[in-house]
Formats: structure tokens, C-alpha cells, sequence
């Protein structure tokens, strides 16, 4: 089996790119994407873009590395927005991406960044004993190895705990990472965010992806980070979210939108040959 690819990255978020009409049938791909994302014995990426024109709409699916699936990825929007624009050769200045819940304006801006339209942020309720709580998940305790962290639950159409801490360097994120991803608070999984305050406009985090693991940066991670402090009045509406592998500019919008500004470049294009 051949499959030809593109790499790409986001301020360190590295995905493989596959064309629809390239690419092995739904259940195949799924099996494949752990092996295809393996840094050892694939080609190596935290996820797998999927993209597929239909009646001129440009669609994007996510998979994460272990094969399961996404709802969003704002650095891979960006990736596949410079996909669109460098191999096929997409002129104009504004580009619409669906994605599984929602469509995303991006802009190709003359810095050379690209600005998504994440869409507007929404806290969550969760379910305590079986049964939704009737107030939204903001600095509520998280009870985990036998620590007590304060947390927001944010959707960005996919779910985010953020957690703000005065020192990132405590936070053994390779173990308390997988510990909140599966914690009995968040049935479908969550990713996770630790983040310290430097200012009102500026901050640092680092991520524990669901179903990918720790990455070097999270497009919809940052954007659900700038709600979450902005709804507990740690940060203002415009904010430079300073992530391991570089940095991302988040903007609230008077509409409660979200607008993410940030890298995305190809890094190279091959085929992926794989013997059953």
C-alpha cells in the first residue's frame, strides 16, 4: 500500500495531510493512524488531516494520533488552510474550512500568519452522580492523584480543562496529564491545559492532548485558555498565549468569537508505503 502525504506544523504541531480520494477506506485509516503517527516506525505527526473537496467546500477530519477522531484542531486548520494555498494553488485571501461541527474563516494575513475564526467558546456543566450539574464547570476543584487543582471546563467545539498555577515547572504533565484526560469527571475525555499568568495580555501553557499526548502547542487549547481567563478576570481579550512550541495571538471578539493567529508552513511531501 502507497500513500502519499504532506507534513506540515503549527508552531510545533505536526500533522500528516491526506487527500480524500488518496486515502484508504474509513476503517483502514483508523487502524493505520497510530502506525502512520508513530515517530520510530511511521512518518511521525501528533494527528492525521483528512481533506476532502465537495461542491467547492473545503473539509477537513481530524484524527488524533491512536486513531481516534477530533471535533476540532486549530493548528491543523491552519496547516491544512496553508495546504490549500500552496499545493492547490488557492489565490485568495480568505478560505472557509468545515469542520465536523462548524465552519472556519481563515485569513491569510500579509505577515505570512493565518487567522482562523474558531467560532464562539461556551462553558460546560458536567455530570456529578450521573447527572449534569446545573452550573458551568468555572474554578471548580478536580480532585487527581491526590491533588486538588482548580479548573474551568471550556468547549471549543472539542472539551478543555484549564488549570492556572503559579509555577508550570511543578506540573509533571506526562502523569497528570492522562490522569485528568480519563477522570471520571469527563466522560468523553478532555484535553488539558496547565497555565501561569505572566500579564493581563500574556501567558504560558502546556498541553496533554485527548488522544494524542503531550504536544508541543494546541490551537483550540490556547483559545479555550484565553475564555478561561478571561472568565475569571486573569486576562484580557486580546492575549499572546506563549505555548512550547512557539506562540499563537487569541482575540475575543465583541461577538464572543474567538480569532487565532499564528505559524503554519510545509515541511515536506512524500508516500508513505506500507507492507501488511
Amino acid at each position: 500500500m502507497r500513500i502519499p502525504f504532506y507534513k506540515a506544523q503549527g508552531i510545533g504541531n505536526d500533522f500528516i495531510i491526506l487527500d480524500h480520494s488518496q486515502t484508504p477506506p474509513e476503517d483502514q485509516i483508523e487502524q493505520l493512524a497510530p502506525l502512520m503517527c508513530h515517530r520510530n516506525y511511521g512518518i511521525g505527526a501528533d494527528g492525521i488531516l483528512i481533506h476532502k473537496k465537495n461542491s467547492g467546500k473545503h473539509i477537513m477530519t481530524i484524527l488524533n494520533s491512536d486513531g481516534s477522531y477530533a471535533e476540532m484542531c486549530g493548528n491543523g486548520i491552519r496547516c491544512l488552510a496553508r495546504y490549500i494555498q500552496q499545493v492547490q494553488d488557492h489565490k485568495e485571501k480568505k478560505l472557509v474550512i468545515h469542520t465536523q461541527k462548524q465552519q472556519n474563516m481563515v485569513t491569510f494575513q500579509d505577515n505570512e500568519k493565518i487567522a482562523v475564526n474558531m467560532g464562539a467558546p461556551s462553558t460546560i456543566n458536567v455530570p456529578i452522580n450521573y447527572q449534569l450539574a446545573e452550573t458551568p464547570f468555572i474554578e471548580k476543584p478536580i480532585d487527581v492523584q491526590n491533588h486538588v487543582y482548580k479548573g474551568t471546563y471550556i468547549s471549543m467545539s472539542n472539551p478543555h480543562i484549564v488549570i492556572f498555577v503559579d509555577n508550570l515547572k511543578e506540573i509533571d504533565i506526562t502523569h497528570i496529564g492522562p490522569a485528568l484526560e480519563h477522570h471520571p469527571l469527563f466522560p468523553e475525555k478532555t484535553n488539558v491545559h496547565f497555565c501561569k499568568i505572566n500579564s493581563f495580555k500574556d501567558c504560558e501553557m502546556i498541553t496533554w492532548e485527548r488522544g494524542a499526548g503531550r504536544t508541543l502547542a494546541c490551537g483550540s487549547g490556547a483559545c479555550a485558555v484565553a475564555y478561561a481567563g478571561k472568565l475569571t478576570n486573569r486576562l484580557s481579550h486580546n492575549v499572546d498565549i506563549r505555548l512550547p512550541g512557539g506562540m499563537l495571538t487569541i482575540s475575543i471578539q465583541n461577538d464572543h468569537t474567538i480569532v487565532m493567529e499564528g505559524d503554519a508552513k510545509l515541511v515536506y511531501k512524500g508516500e508513505w508505503i506500507y507492507n501488511a
